[in-house]
């Protein structure tokens, strides 16, 4: 397996050729070279977390017309600068004030 994936759902390659893969039991998204080796990874592996940049079971995984990568994580979708960075996110893990139910998926047009 590359890199040792735990539970890999949702796949996206930049422009670069990278890859990037969202670890639903790993609780990460992580982003490999188009050789396969691991450069970075978001969240931190094996750790379920609700605060900005953590996931609790992220599937889908989409890149935007300026780099920016989009994570479907449960019940919020979060954005990520090509850097790393934290930008945004729509949902929350709780009720208020706009609850996303399973979001398994995104894909960008």
């Amino acid at each position: 397996t590359i890199g040792g994936l735990n539970k890999p759902y949702g796949v996206a390659v930049d422009e670069k050729g990278q890859i990037v893969v969202a670890e639903g039991h790993g609780q990460c998204v992580s982003i490999f070279t188009a050789s396969g080796e691991k450069m970075r990874t978001f969240g931190t592996f094996g750790v379920e977390g609700s605060a900005p940049g953590q996931f609790t079971n992220p599937h889908g995984v989409a890149i935007d017309c300026d780099g920016n990568l989009l994570v479907s994580d449960k019940r919020c979708i979060q954005k990520f600068s090509p850097q790393g960075d934290f930008l945004m996110s729509v949902g929350t893990h709780k009720s208020k004030p706009l609850r996303v139910s399973w979001a398994m998926d995104i894909s960008i047009n």
